[in-house]
């Protein structure tokens, strides 16, 4: 491998090398424990690890979608000419002008954090004519026994809606009685940098128990 000083002196400073094949084995060995563990599903890759026109054709060959969570994010996806049907867009403080592309490139799904973004969203798919898929974040209230700064799932945060508040039911009701919007789905992140399994299975079932209130509730509608 070329040293650090020819690399600098070829292409010049600041630089960012990345291994295009451990890239590609380690993407497809995450979708390979994807499929053995829930038969399918797809793959998504968080842009905010790191993102560039390369990196987003790589994802675009491996048919892996993309995960965006700022309008910067999502003008390098359509600059790589990415798919917008594979696209997520992420982020608790979307502006207007952010929904408007994303909704006018026919972004794959929109997280929706709060009520305002959820009105926002429906007012400007209808003004499209269009019918956005969307998810739904949720704060499940549990301590994953991470550090402060990077815990996101107890009650008092800025992302998404509480279930234990009652945030989460009004919400789904709220998204399913809007014609420009199709709930698509539900989410939530519980922090960074977690060592153990068990706050990822209460996360789980508290999930699971939303999904079976919205079947008991909607699947005879």
């Amino acid at each position: 491998f070329p040293s650090h000083e020819k690399l600098v002196k070829e292409y010049g400073s600041p630089l960012f090398v990345l291994d295009q094949e451990d890239f590609f084995l380690r993407t497809k060995a995450w979708q390979a424990a994807l499929n053995q563990s829930f038969g399918s599903g797809k793959l998504y890759y968080a842009a905010k690890s790191f993102i560039s026109i390369e990196v987003a054709k790589w994802l675009k060959e491996l048919k892996v979608g993309l995960d965006v969570c700022t309008g910067g994010e999502l003008a390098v996806a359509l600059a790589a000419d990415f798919p917008t049907s594979d696209i997520e867009f992420h982020g608790n403080n979307k502006s207007e002008a952010e929904i408007i592309t994303a909704i006018k490139k026919d972004v794959g799904t929109i997280a929706i954090d709060s009520f305002d973004e959820l009105t926002r969203v429906a007012r400007i798919a209808k003004d499209f004519n269009k019918v956005q898929k969307v998810f739904l974040r949720l704060t499940p209230g549990i301590d994953a026994h991470t550090r402060e700064f990077i815990s996101t799932a107890h009650e008092d945060v800025k992302f998404g809606f509480s279930i234990a508040a009652g945030d989460a039911q009004i919400a789904i009701d709220k998204c399913m009685a809007e014609s420009s919007l199709k709930l698509a789905g539900i989410h939530c992140h519980i922090g960074s940098q977690i060592f153990e399994v068990s706050a990822f299975e209460l996360a789980a079932q508290r999930l699971v128990a939303v999904l079976a209130a919205f079947r008991d509730k909607y699947s005879k509608e």
